[in-house]
């Protein structure tokens, strides 16, 4: 895995940690609570999905000593109000982790929740180096001049063919370069070298793979629809820290 002082890739699990001095946040994304009716339309029933998640996430916290945990964005599934069987479901998953500071960035599945959970709901965490969003907006003047931006939202996915010819989808991280050139037109000042782009937490959720023909600049991410990162020269890397190549090599 690519090295970046400060950020531990974990691994086999779609979550890091980033340290600084004696803290250490926990970050995890895309956990899109809800989304076990459509599990259930298409004859899937995960049961106790937020419980198992909350869970999985208090272990991971505990086992590298993160006192924060920062959830980087759509963590309700629904794009709408949050109904009575959505909030019940949010308001256990909050309690459960309720031992730790939690941080709760703002996704664009998270409209309409304001205060929800009693925990703090933010665009953007900062640390000293590192600027966390959900990666849906333009990142503000203050996040470009962190050191490493990362972000969710894309749900970064690989398509694995094995000697076979049988292919499968499996979670990946996105390594991406800062395109100083595109920076300067939209920044006056940045320090971002790097951005770093999670898989999504939920099991439930793979991803669109970076390298089936196709390119994620056509979303609506701003870093990569205006190059402010590099897509084309993202380094792809799978959840055991295994480095598969460039998207711009690895894609069709």
């Amino acid at each position: 895995m690519i090295e970046l002082s400060g950020a531990k890739f974990l691994y086999e699990k779609p979550a890091m940690v980033v340290s600084e001095g004696r803290k250490k946040y926990l970050l995890v994304g895309d956990i899109h609570i809800g989304n076990e009716r459509k599990l259930a339309e298409a004859g899937v029933h995960a049961h106790d999905l937020p419980h198992y998640m909350a869970s999985e996430i208090d272990s991971l916290a505990a086992e590298n000593h993160a006192g924060t945990v920062v959830l980087m964005g759509d963590i309700k599934d629904s794009l709408l109000r949050p109904d009575k069987s959505e909030k019940r479901q949010l308001d256990e998953f909050f309690y459960a982790l309720s031992k730790y500071d939690l941080k709760a960035i703002r996704g664009n599945h998270d409209s309409y929740m304001g205060s929800f959970g009693g925990v703090e709901w933010v665009d953007e965490f900062l640390t000293e180096d590192f600027a966390m969003m959900h990666g849906h907006k333009w990142p503000s003047e203050t996040a470009m001049e962190r050191r490493v931006i990362i972000t969710a939202h894309n749900h970064i996915a690989v398509e694995i063919k094995d000697r076979n010819g049988r292919t499968r989808n499996e979670k990946a991280w996105l390594v991406t370069a800062a395109n100083d050139a595109n920076i300067d037109k939209f920044y006056e000042r940045h320090r971002a070298g790097y951005c770093v782009t999670m898989p999504a937490f939920n099991n439930f959720i793979t991803g669109m793979p970076v390298n089936r023909g196709f390119s994620d600049r056509s979303n609506i991410s701003p870093l990569f629809r205006n190059s402010l990162f590099d897509y084309e020269r993202g380094r792809v890397f799978t959840l055991r820290g295994e480095f598969l190549g460039f998207v711009k090599d690895i894609r069709g």
